[in-house]
């Protein structure tokens, strides 16, 4: 009888266990998908803030609309590997105002000052929703 409840002791205790270290794996994996998340997005951020830097230090200095160059292939590699990364589909709505945020923006550029400086909200208010949604999904975790 003793070697009976010592055999199921041991049986019970590795399946505890088991299920602990499938348990951790399953968490640092969401951890890991996190991570990436939070860097794609940050990177998605990084490369429009710079392109819209870079047009706003153009108006402001007066380079004419044909001496741009702004649309470099950063932005669509930083777009692309956001929405490839898991977790993004929680996002897709702000990323994708963001995105078009920052083309209504260029749209803007040689217009007048109104429609320049609207594109220009316009365009602070969807980055800050995008940060407020990225922030949101951090705190709760992929959940």
């Amino acid at each position: 009888m003793e070697l009976l409840a010592a055999l199921i002791g041991a049986v019970i205790g590795g399946c505890l266990v088991l299920v602990g270290d499938a348990v951790s794996r399953r968490q640092e994996r969401r951890h890991e998908t996190m991570r990436q998340l939070v860097h794609a997005a940050a990177d998605l951020a990084s490369a429009n803030i710079r392109i819209i830097g870079a047009a706003i230090d153009a108006r402001e200095k007066g380079v004419a609309e044909g001496h741009l160059d702004l649309l470099t292939p950063d932005r669509y590699e930083a777009l692309t590997r956001f929405f490839m990364q898991p977790g993004s589909e929680k996002l897709r709505d702000e990323a994708t105002a963001l995105s078009h945020r920052v083309n209504e923006l260029l749209a803007a550029y040689a217009g007048p000052d109104e429609s320049w400086t609207a594109a220009r909200l316009g365009w602070r208010e969807s980055l800050f929703a995008f940060e407020a949604a990225m922030r949101a999904i951090g705190r709760r975790g992929l959940s």
